[in-house]
């Protein structure tokens, strides 16, 4: 029931007021001091309660600013507070990172970690001052900026290797950070923040814009009726923007302008973490806001308006450079947003780029394929593991009445029974990788891949004579640890082995003017052997008998009992003869105290290694090294089998075999992105195709 301010009813006055066209004749009495006042709907004192009074604000605008202070005056208001400023967060996350990294990772002795002292706030602030600099003073790359003015006078800039020299620039960069990781939630998890890298940086703007702008501008709307239609485009329907463009339209403020300034005088920083681009866009943002606008009340409502959708922006699903919003809603691109997209046309902006995630077609040779689920496989057509399955999928395709046609080759192969039985599959699911027989999934695969007979050892060797030649040689290297590989297996269990497996499993590498030099030089050596009363024996790939995960391809063996590794370096500017080379140390053989030739156990080649790899895949005890330029320039180097540095490399490439390759190998094979050839499934005595890990080139 409706009541005026001295509490009658509306059954009580006797006044007449008019309501609507169907109530104009309806005549109501109220006071007279009430006649034309407002009516009121009164409530219940308890029926509901107020948690707090809200704070009181005073009037619009900036709180506590000066108009004579200086640019860098208001930046100070916004960057510190009293008792912690942005730097002071920014220098203890980073000090904390620094440190974390570097005990976690053993430095090099040239590593430039060991030289790391903690920064301080003022070594920050000069850090963030040539950031900016570099945006005014424009170079193409970070060390320009340190040249000597030796090496151009017109581009030299002195300034900044006094301020802060290039390693320490470096430095800081590297181990800059805002928040800490230990306490990052893990994707999936409740609580995830994908911006959890800047959390600490969000909290300290929101609470110095609060502090430094009070937003208290009143508003009045005036009332109106709602439009029964809303004009639709050419097609008749109607276009509806995303939340996310009604938020940056309503707090876009001179963002255009910003951004073009931001553009004209960003810092020469190039980084793929997205955190590091909002830290720096956010400085940039308020460094051009407090220079054009000086801390009016039109930059502070943009910057605070921005800030706030932008960050509510990113914790939105992120899909390359668009934005998901609400009801499947993505935002487009605009000619705003990159210098280099100024006058071009409004549809190429506004639309959606292609997506490139998403692979419709069958992978390139030599593409990488490795781990990726949204590859298809290299079959033409489904492969199935029983005549069982297959006749399921038959009779559940629309091709059945095809398969039914009787005297039909289809339809005698659909009713005939296998002649041979089929192997089973291999397990789904992989366990510990401790050794060669911890893992189920893991030993099926090597009892049908990797481990051999003495007759099929034999036969490959036979088969794999012209070795880069043989498709056969080059699937059974995808397999095994080789020793020319070896050198290349990451020492250390905690370095990532990613690039080391792919480039094994999927090579891209198919020679250069190096490998050709190499490959003729090794000809013309046997040739020249030959032709001086040696015999040469040609093989192919040698399997380890005590390992056959380890094989390797030698040269040749040297007069029927050495093993003979051949070298065919290729000369330079800094050296012509093999001496020059040797006394250079930058080759793997060097001269000892007494000027014989050496090998070194640690050279960046790794030819001792795979020298004595090679040995004991072979079971020879002594190896011929001949370093080849030519008929006159050519030198011999003995070398003898070193059983304990052997057996030292074998149990660590062995570990690295069963815990990284291994598995990685059987879900490549098995997921059908790695393509064996026929005549590796000849060798293995397969000669049907058995189970849904092996496909036919």
């Amino acid at each position: 029931m409706s009541f005026t301010e001295d509490g009658n009813s509306d059954a009580d006055i006797s006044d007449s007021f008019v309501t609507d066209a169907e109530d104009s004749e309806n005549e109501i009495n109220r006071p007279g001091n009430l006649r034309n006042g407002p009516w009121f709907t009164i409530i219940e004192p308890n029926s509901f309660v107020i948690d707090r009074l809200p704070s009181f604000s005073p009037d619009h605008g900036p709180v506590g600013f000066d108009a004579n202070l200086s640019p860098y005056d208001y930046f100070e208001k916004f960057i510190s507070e009293d008792d912690n400023s942005l730097f002071d967060i920014i220098v203890e996350e980073t000090n904390r990172y620094a440190t974390t990294t570097l005990n976690a990772n053993d430095p090099t002795p040239q590593g430039r970690g060991n030289n790391w002292k903690p920064v301080s706030k003022q070594e920050l602030s000069a850090f963030f001052g040539l950031l900016l600099a570099m945006g005014i003073v424009r170079k193409p790359s970070y060390a320009s900026y340190w040249e000597n003015g030796n090496k151009n006078a017109l581009t030299y800039t002195p300034n900044f290797p006094q301020i802060m020299s290039r390693n320490r620039f470096q430095e800081i960069l590297r181990f800059l950070h805002c928040n800490d990781n230990a306490l990052a939630v893990e994707r999936g998890q409740a609580g995830y923040d994908p911006l959890h890298k800047v959390a600490n940086i969000i909290e300290f703007f929101n609470r110095t814009f609060e502090e430094n702008y009070s937003n208290n501008y009143d508003t009045k709307n005036r009332a109106g009726s709602a439009k029964m239609t809303r004009k639709p485009n050419s097609k008749g329907k109607v276009v509806k923007a995303p939340a996310l463009v009604h938020k940056y339209n309503e707090t876009m403020g001179g963002v255009d302008l910003g951004d073009q300034f931001i553009a004209q005088y960003e810092p020469q920083f190039r980084s793929l973490k997205l955190w590091k681009k909002i830290l720096f866009n956010l400085l940039m943002t308020a460094t051009v806001m407090i220079k054009t606008g000086r801390c009016s009340g039109t930059s502070l409502v943009y910057v605070h308006g921005w800030f706030r959708t932008f960050m509510q922006s990113c914790r939105s699903i992120i899909v390359e450079d668009r934005v998901c919003c609400e009801r499947n809603s993505m935002t487009g691109v605009s000619c705003t947003d990159e210098t280099a997209k100024w006058n071009r046309g409004t549809t190429r902006n506004i639309e959606p780029k292609p997506l490139v995630s998403i692979q419709l077609k069958k992978p390139k040779l030599g593409e990488n394929t490795m781990g990726n689920e949204n590859v298809p496989g290299l079959r033409d057509t489904p492969f199935y593991v029983s005549k069982e399955e297959f006749k399921e999928a038959v009779n559940a395709s629309p091709m059945l009445p095809l398969f039914e046609i009787k005297g039909t080759i289809m339809n005698k192969s659909f009713k005939s029974n296998p002649s041979v039985r089929t192997q089973e599959s291999i397990e789904q699911v992989h366990g510990e990788h401790n050794d060669l027989s911890s893992c189920a999934k893991c030993v099926q695969f090597l009892s049908k891949y990797v481990f051999l007979t003495d007759s099929q050892v034999v036969r490959l060797q036979t088969e794999t004579t012209l070795q880069s030649k043989s498709l056969l040689w080059k699937d059974c290297r995808k397999l095994r640890i080789t020793a020319s590989s070896a050198h290349k297996v990451p020492v250390k269990e905690t370095t990532d082995s990613t690039n080391f497996i792919r480039e094994h499993l999927h090579p891209k590498f198919v020679g250069n003017k190096f490998t050709k030099h190499g490959q003729q030089g090794e000809i013309d050596a046997k040739v020249y052997l030959n032709s001086n009363g040696h015999q040469v024996q040609e093989k192919g790939i040698c399997v380890s008998q005590q390992e056959n995960w380890l094989s390797a391809s030698p040269d040749g063996i040297f007069d029927g009992q050495t093993l003979l590794e051949i070298k065919c370096p290729v000369p330079s500017s800094s050296w012509s003869t093999l001496d020059q080379l040797f006394e250079s140390g930058k080759y793997d053989v060097g001269k000892d105290e007494n000027g014989d030739l050496v090998v070194k156990e640690k050279g960046s080649r790794g030819i001792y290694l795979q020298v004595q790899l090679t040995m004991y895949c072979t079971g020879l005890k002594q190896c011929k090294l001949l370093v080849w330029l030519g008929v006159d320039e050519h030198k011999y180097i003995d070398i003898l089998y070193n059983e304990t540095y052997v057996n030292n490399q074998v149990t660590r490439l062995k570990t690295f075999y069963v815990k990284k390759l291994l598995p990685c190998l059987v879900n490549e094979i098995q997921d059908d992105r790695l393509m064996m050839s026929k005549s590796f499934c000849k060798v293995y005595a397969y000669l049907i195709i058995y189970i849904n890990t092996c496909t036919f080139a």
